[in-house]
């Protein structure tokens, strides 16, 4: 049941019909099956809805449904056919669709044909256009197998356009339910499927071939048929216009003009016709031949028609005219011109030439025919090659032609199936009739026309011409001396009297009228010298002559300064230069107190009450630059600062929790620890306090001198703190004592004053303090 594709063709017979009879085929073929179905031919979409959730696109899944539930209320089933392998207007012998099908209940279902478009995942039971009220037809669906439908008449109306293809719908009553396996079920067997059997609509192509008297290319009332030609039908597998290898079928036409081509099937056709079969002398008037044709399934193509005319002609004779009488008279003698090139001009367009001849039918010569021509406006020309010297009508004038011009060229209208044999050429000889017309001339018929006049120009020295009157022919007559002109042949040195003296030239030799010294020194000789012309010539130089030659250069060493001389280049003459400071020389006379820019600068030397920059300083040279300045008076140890009691600057100090006085402080400083480190911790502080109180950089001490102070008033001085012991407090303290020891020591932020060499003078009145 589920075979996809039946097929079979009649084959085609090619057959010969004579007169009225027209191609037929065998008998009808059989019709083919195709399987319609998603994922195979075609497509068959398939959907859901729902009458509780009117608004619900149900969404895709392995099975659709009708009947009824409590969540969706009714369900409906909706399915598509994609019909586009089937062609259009085919018969259908069978269309039977398959679903299938599961149900509990067995119950009658009905289907109904849909009457508006809808699409699978969007149709809902508002959004369905609407349905035909009457069942198409029913049935019971198989509990677990294939259930079938058939759905002949209506796949037939949608193959022939009768109604537009919805799909169908399926519903049953309440308490019914079924479930039909969906085109999107996994398993392609499962799928639904449309099987349609039909026969492939025939078409035919016809219809006339006729006289078209009118060459208009439509067909008239009044224009008959033509009975008997045969017409060959090509296939045209890729519809380029052009047939394939040999005819499918033939076929002629009948009394009345008409043929058919029946039983095709759609595709693209080249008819032609057997010129053979046609009438002598028919030339077509529609557009093409063969006439490539394109059949839709079914389609019935009625204007393949060709129409035909008989053609025309033109001719007949070119002959020489004795008499001149314009009148073709072969009876007194008068013969045609064979060999002459005639030309057909259409529409300005050279369309045809020929070479008269005799006359096939009366043997006469001289005699042309253009056939074979569609009705138009035509020239007939006599070219002009036929009266050159060698060509068949040298020296022939024309005496007739058709429109009596006498020009050579005839201008006719040709009608439909017309012969115009009256087109014909009447030529004379031209020279020696004793009458100068037409083409004749003194050059070209002298025995008419008398003899031509001489044409100066012309190459030839004709009689009545010379040199005199015409030189291009005759060439130039010889010059003659003394006749008052300067002629072709003639010069100064030949006849001076025609064309004067020559020139003179310089360089012949000879100094002549004209030349002299300054023009011509080669022929007169040289021009002496003149001073003053502002030439330095032959003969002048600087001494005799400074105007033209310029002075003469300078001498150095004969005892005169002259221009150009000093005493830089020649002392000899102008003496020697004085020095010049700033030369970049050190010259005799310059030293470096004079001169230091050429001589350099003198060494300096202490105690001459100068102090120079570079060279001396406060601490090189105190007499001359003075005394350096302490920025800072340096740091003391507590042994500075124990033996130079004036150098304080404080009476007393607190340290820890206590003020001491100087006395006490000098005390503190000068006593041994005796094992009490609160006295090394003591002495390091006090002399810390003092240097920073002489005013000693202390940004690095300050931190040190308060934990110091905090550690004392923690521990006071002589509470007997020991430096051993796992617990002692020394562990902390001593570090302090180390840094206060660096910094009196001049090792952190303040030099030491031994360090110093500057002025005392800022020590408060101590001489040991501050600057060395």
């Amino acid at each position: 049941m589920k075979q996809i594709t039946i097929a079979s063709s009649a084959a085609l017979a090619t057959l010969f019909v004579t007169s009225a009879s027209l191609a037929e085929t065998s008998a009808p073929p059989a019709p083919t099956c195709t399987v319609i179905m998603r994922g195979g031919l075609g497509d068959l979409p398939d959907s859901e809805i729902w009458s509780l959730n009117p608004s619900y696109p149900v969404p895709d899944s392995y099975e659709v449904n009708t009947g009824y539930s409590s969540t969706a209320g009714e369900k409906r089933a909706l399915f598509g056919f994609d019909l586009s392998p089937i062609p259009a207007g085919s018969l259908v012998a069978s269309a039977r669709f398959y679903a299938k099908t599961y149900t509990s209940t067995a119950q009658t279902v009905r289907v109904h044909r849909v009457l508006a478009p809808w699409t699978e995942n969007y149709v809902t039971w508002n959004n369905l256009g609407g349905i035909d009220p009457t069942a198409l037809t029913s049935f019971v669906p198989s509990v677990t197998q294939w259930s079938e439908i058939d759905l002949t008449e209506l796949v037939q109306e949608w193959v022939s356009g009768i109604s537009p293809n919805y799909g169908i719908l399926l519903e049953e009553d309440q308490g019914g339910k079924t479930s039909y396996k969906s085109s999107d079920h996994p398993t392609i067997d499962n799928h639904p499927f449309l099987e349609v059997c039909f026969t492939a609509a025939k078409g035919s192509i016809g219809d006339k071939v006729w006289f078209d008297a009118d060459a208009d290319g439509v067909e008239g009332a009044s224009e008959p048929g033509i009975a008997n030609v045969v017409l060959d039908l090509f296939g045209d597998a890729d519809c380029d216009g052009a047939a394939d290898g040999d005819p499918l079928t033939a076929t002629a036409t009948d009394a009345s003009g008409a043929y058919r081509f029946g039983e095709l099937d759609a595709g693209c056709y080249v008819v032609s016709v057997d010129d053979a079969t046609l009438p002598l002398g028919l030339f077509l008037t529609t557009d093409a031949e063969p006439l490539a044709v394109s059949v839709g399934a079914g389609e019935d193509v009625t204007d393949a028609d060709f129409g035909y005319v008989t053609y025309s002609s033109i001719g007949d004779t070119v002959w020489l005219d004795s008499d001149a009488d314009g009148l073709y008279e072969p009876e007194i003698g008068e013969l045609g011109v064979n060999g002459v090139l005639v030309e057909l001009y259409h529409d300005g367009v050279l369309f045809d030439s020929v070479t008269t001849g005799d006359s096939p039918y009366t043997g006469q010569p001289g005699f042309y025919l253009f056939d074979t021509l569609a009705p138009g406006d035509y020239e007939i020309v006599i070219t002009a090659d036929n009266f050159m010297t060698s060509g068949p009508l040298a020296g022939q004038e024309p005496t007739a032609d058709r429109d009596g011009v006498l020009d050579g060229v005839t201008t006719v209208s040709l009608g439909l199936a017309q012969d115009l044999l009256d087109a014909d050429f009447g030529y004379q000889l031209s020279c020696g009739n004793g009458v100068c017309g037409g083409d004749e001339s003194c050059s070209t018929c002298a025995v008419d026309c008398g003899t031509c006049p001489p044409v100066c120009g012309n190459g030839t020295c004709e009689v009545g011409e010379d040199c005199g009157s015409c030189s291009a022919d005759c060439d130039v007559c010889p010059p003659v001396c003394g006749d008052g002109t300067c002629e072709a042949g003639e010069d100064c040195g030949s006849c001076s009297d025609d064309c004067g003296a020559c020139p003179p030239v310089c360089g012949d030799g000879a100094c002549e009228a004209g030349e002299d010294c300054g023009s011509c020194s080669d022929d007169c000789g040289a021009c002496p010298a003149v001073c003053g012309n502002n030439v330095c010539e032959n003969g002048e130089d600087c001494a005799n002559c400074a105007g033209d030659c310029g002075a003469c250069p300078a001498v150095c060493g004969n005892d005169t300064c002259e221009a150009g001389e000093d005493c830089l280049e020649c002392p000899s003459d102008c003496g020697i230069c004085p020095p010049v400071c700033g030369s970049g020389v050190c010259e005799v006379g310059e030293t470096c107190s004079s001169c230091a820019a050429d001589c350099g600068e003198c060494p300096p030397v202490c105690g001459d009450g100068v102090c120079k920059a570079g060279s001396e300083d406060c601490s090189s040279c105190a007499a001359d630059c003075g005394a350096c300045q302490c920025a800072s008076p340096g740091t003391g140890t507590p042994g500075y600062w124990k033996n130079h009691p004036k150098a304080w600057r404080v009476s007393h100090l607190t340290i820890g929790r206590k003020t001491y006085t100087k006395s006490q402080l000098l005390d503190i400083i000068s006593r041994p620890t005796k094992g009490d480190v609160t006295y090394i911790l003591a002495k390091h502080l006090i002399v810390a306090k003092l240097n920073v109180g002489i005013g000693n950089q202390s940004s690095c001490i300050e931190d040190t001198i308060a934990q110091a102070d905090a550690w004392l008033r923690q521990y006071p001085l002589g509470s007997n703190v020991k430096d051993k012991g796992k617990y002692s407090p020394w562990a902390s303290g001593e570090p302090l004592a180390e840094t206060l020891d660096n910094y009196n020591n001049g090792r952190l932020c303040a030099p030491h004053r031994d360090a110093l060499n500057c002025d005392d003078s800022n020590s408060g009145g101590d001489r040991d303090h501050g600057c060395r």
